[in-house]
């Protein structure tokens, strides 16, 4: 995969993003929004939060290749 940029909505503790970003011929910049403060906090520093809402966050801010999400089926 080539990316310059990878943005996970939802990311956790971020090994999502340490995983698609192994797969990628260069290392991408890779961004999380996520709301749980004890999640962010156990994200590598390699992952930028960017916010803790998605319905406040204006993704078109953030030029990045790709955006994905795998959510939580339950509140």
């Amino acid at each position: 995969m080539n990316a310059g940029s990878i943005m996970d909505i939802g990311a956790g503790d971020g090994r999502v993003l340490l995983e698609l970003a192994k797969k990628c011929e260069h290392p991408p910049d890779l961004y999380a929004i996520e709301k749980s403060v004890v999640l962010v906090q156990a994200q590598p520093e390699t992952v930028t939060p960017v916010g803790t809402d998605f319905w406040e966050q204006n993704l078109a801010c953030l030029p990045v290749d790709y955006i994905f999400s795998n959510p939580p089926y339950s509140q």
